[in-house]
């Protein structure tokens, strides 16, 4: 692989890094695409996406007028090729800027762009002082990604000053109007040689680029670029991350076994295997099976439960006038409920009765497309609460 920073095929960067840490599916895609050995993403029309976008601009924006305010004199990069906007960063740190907007970066296969760097009164072998890596993130909380990136850009620093950074800053997002960011600094020395391994492991990666790799759903999926690329082959191979509820560690185990297909788990009838609970098998097979048979008839299928005496819709009190229900189309909204049952969600005008006076039945947990909660209250008037 060429070192040449402006051999475009050759670039790695610490976005590619923290993709390639998260998913290496997705940081092999992507070097493919770069080299013309695939398509590039399909640009996807995520309105919450393009919002998050502006937000994150307005908040850089209020980060570098803050910035300015307290530096004074500054220089932005302009856009152009990486050697040019390089020879720039270069030029305003051997003037001594005190605050170098958009810096460009670059060491070898190496190439980053820092939102902002900030000279400091801590000589390096180069000059009297150096300079410190900030970058503005609009997340309220630090992320091991950002720091990842800050670590990197320190460290693509020496290059140019002799020494990395030793500290490196985060601007995050505050939510106020007042103060729209705080600062959040990280002696990068504590993180150098963690970044540093993780860094030889992406270009020992690109070096020699995997074929043919199987992307997994994973933390990272959010973030991703090729989310519509990954649910075209999920769907093509038929894979078992395709069956509602199933876990990753289950589906690890039954690909072990060589179950490596919802139609595979779907045709199951009595077997078991270690690691999975027989009871656990038996419904991620239905539910395989109930899928299938939906999307060969393009109706909705459904078995009906065999009655558990003591179990189910047996659990449900007598009706009561001060029954609440929810019917919620994703479980992630049950913790709602349980905060409303613990009496955090909401304040009672009634200091008679206790929120562990509630009772919280489940009745069709295990229904993928929404889930029915029945709330208990022991007061007898609907009006003993407010949200």
């Amino acid at each position: 692989m060429s070192d040449n920073p402006d051999d475009g095929l050759a670039r790695l960067s610490p976005t590619l890094a923290a993709a390639f840490l998260g998913c290496s599916a997705s940081a092999a895609w992507t070097l493919e695409a770069r080299r013309g050995l695939r398509e590039a993403a399909e640009p996807v029309d995520d309105p919450q996406a393009a919002l998050v976008v502006r937000k994150g601009h307005e908040h850089e924006a209020a980060c570098l007028a803050g910035l300015r305010k307290l530096y004074g004199d500054s220089v932005e990069i302009p856009s152009g090729p990486l050697m040019a906007r390089f020879g720039a960063t270069v030029d305003a740190m051997d003037r001594g800027v005190p605050l170098i907007y958009q810096a460009a970066l670059t060491a070898g296969v190496w190439l980053g762009y820092a939102d902002f760097l900030l000279r400091v009164e801590d000589a390096c072998p180069r000059w009297a002082w150096s300079y410190e890596p900030w970058d503005a993130k609009l997340a309220r909380s630090a992320r091991p990604e950002h720091l990842l990136q800050i670590a990197l850009y320190g460290d693509l620093l020496g290059t140019v000053q002799g020494r990395a950074a030793n500290q490196g800053s985060l601007m995050l997002g505050t939510g106020e109007l007042e103060t729209p960011y705080k600062v959040e600094a990280f002696p990068l020395h504590e993180v150098r040689y963690y970044v540093r391994r993780a860094a030889r492991r992406l270009e020992a990666f690109a070096a020699d680029l995997p074929t043919g790799l199987m992307p997994e759903p994973c933390g990272y999926c959010s973030k991703c670029d090729w989310s519509a690329a990954c649910e075209a082959r999920w769907e093509e191979a038929d894979h078992l991350c395709r069956v509602a509820d199933i876990t990753k560690k289950q589906t690890r185990r039954l690909t072990e076994v060589g179950v490596s297909t919802a139609s595979m788990l779907a045709n199951l009838n009595g077997v078991r295997f270690a690691g999975i609970a027989p009871n656990t098998l038996v419904r991620l097979a239905q539910q395989a099976r109930l899928q299938k048979q939906s999307a060969e008839t393009g109706l909705g299928s459904l078995e009906i439960i065999p009655h558990q005496p003591g179990l189910g819709f047996d659990k449900l009190p007598l009706a009561d006038a001060g029954d609440l229900f929810f019917d919620f189309e994703a479980t992630r909204c049950t913790r709602a409920v349980s905060n409303i049952c613990a009496g955090s969600f909401g304040k009672r005008r009634s200091t008679t009765k206790k929120a562990s006076q509630f009772r919280v039945i489940l009745t069709c947990a295990s229904a993928p497309s929404g889930l029915m909660i029945a709330c208990r209250r022991s007061m007898p008037s609907p009006n003993s609460w407010r949200f």
